[in-house]
């Protein structure tokens, strides 16, 4: 059985040569939905008995009382809608997508219609995250958001009398703010410290006995703590956007998997996915003129290319030239760690090396406005997810977390 690629419903092929069309099918009034399918020698013959039977459906279910949707159904109808409006990119859809279906939907929560749905039953689902200590709390905050926003829109189209979440995101906020809260010892914003870096670079650069280097993304990895960038830049960025004269790097474009169905509705059994170059993830473009030691990697890496360096050439790829995607990109990075001797706990993703840019930049006397025009990210994200005030030192044999004076050595 395999998903048509246009409409909605899936096809079967079967033994004696005929197809199996199989529909669900959904009275737009009352949201009702009946699964049906039909069997004929083409899919067009198919189609003429769906609509028969969709006759029938619609009659039976104009008869049958409205009920109301779930709080899993309206948060994924919420979803479709905005993605259909335009008002979010596919790659923030499946986010989104995958919060619904990981925290919403099978809950006793997502399971309620929204008319019966109480401020209690709202607590006790965000009790339960609390209390599990399972999510963290952008995690939490993120279902709050989706929750809020679908309650308030099926509010606005009068198909529920008040948004219940109005009444209890003030009490979530506040736990979410105690959550936050950290110990001495706790870093705000966890960087690699310069003994790790040290190991990085080293490790990243190592050649074989043959010349090459023993990582062929190695150094586009150190690109990234050079420069701040995301990975999905990274993986997005061809020849042609860079000048080598001028040292000027044009970003512009992040390449990001996402769905290859637009239904918001879809298993997560039944999901293909695509690659997809789009905008970056703050619609920011923007052009950065490199350091001396990041137009250096850019140098080796032009050196060291072996699919290429026209200008359609993607800079981070395979020896084959063929492009990477970001889960790639980890599994690179988590090698080199392990083998550097970084332990997990301590470094982990390839995010630490946009944090770990921010702060050093920070440290010699940028300011936070600079820092995040060059990432391409708003002040007020640099400022609390950025900058680290905490480096872990050695304090009579423990590890602590010590608070940094700015611009001084470390």
């Amino acid at each position: 059985m395999s998903r048509r690629t246009k409409g909605s419903g899936y096809v079967r092929k079967n033994a004696d040569g005929t197809k199996t069309l199989i529909v669900t099918l959904q009275d737009p009034l009352n949201r009702r939905q009946k699964k049906v399918q039909a069997t004929a020698k083409t899919e067009t013959a198919c189609w003429d008995l769906i609509k028969i039977k969709k006759e029938a459906f619609l009659s039976e279910s104009a008869s049958a009382p409205a009920e109301m949707p779930t709080v899993t159904d309206l948060c994924k109808r919420f979803l479709a809608y905005k993605f259909e409006q335009g008002l979010i990119k596919p790659s923030s859809r499946d986010r989104d997508f995958c919060t619904i279906n990981n925290h919403i939907e099978n809950t006793k929560l997502g399971n309620m219609h929204i008319d019966k749905v109480t401020v209690a039953s709202l607590d006790d689902h965000f009790t339960m995250f609390f209390s599990e200590k399972r999510l963290s709390a952008s995690s939490i905050a993120k279902v709050k958001h989706i929750l809020n926003a679908a309650f308030q829109w099926a509010f606005l189209r009068q198909e529920i009398p008040s948004n219940p979440m109005l009444l209890i995101v003030r009490s979530i906020d506040n736990r979410l703010d105690a959550l936050a809260v950290k110990t001495a010892n706790d870093m705000d914003v966890r960087i690699l410290s310069p003994v790790m870096i040290a190991k990085l670079q080293h490790e990243a650069g190592r050649k074989c006995k043959y010349g090459q280097y023993l990582y062929p993304q190695g150094l586009c990895i150190l690109l990234l703590l050079e420069t701040g960038m995301r990975v999905g830049e990274l993986i997005a960025l061809r020849w042609s956007d860079y000048n080598a004269e001028t040292g000027i790097l044009s970003i512009g474009r992040g390449r990001v998997r996402v769905r290859e169905d637009n239904a918001c509705d879809a298993g997560i059994s039944e999901l293909e996915y695509k690659f997809l170059e789009d905008s970056t993830k703050n619609q920011k473009a923007r052009n950065i003129q490199l350091t001396s030691a990041a137009r250096s990697l850019m140098d080796d890496i032009r050196q060291a290319a072996i699919g290429g360096c026209s200008p359609d050439d993607y800079i981070c790829s395979t020896r084959k030239g063929t492009p990477l995607s970001s889960s790639d990109m980890d599994s690179r990075i988590a090698t080199i760690f392990r083998n550097a001797g970084i332990a997990k706990e301590d470094a982990s993703g390839l995010h630490i090396l946009r944090r770990t840019f921010a702060t050093q930049k920070y440290r010699v006397g940028w300011d936070t406005a600079k820092i995040a025009a060059y990432l391409g990210d708003l002040e007020s994200t640099v400022k609390k997810y950025y900058i680290a005030d905490r480096d872990i030192r050695d304090c009579n044999g423990k590890q602590v977390a010590v608070i940094c004076i700015p611009q001084e050595e470390i």
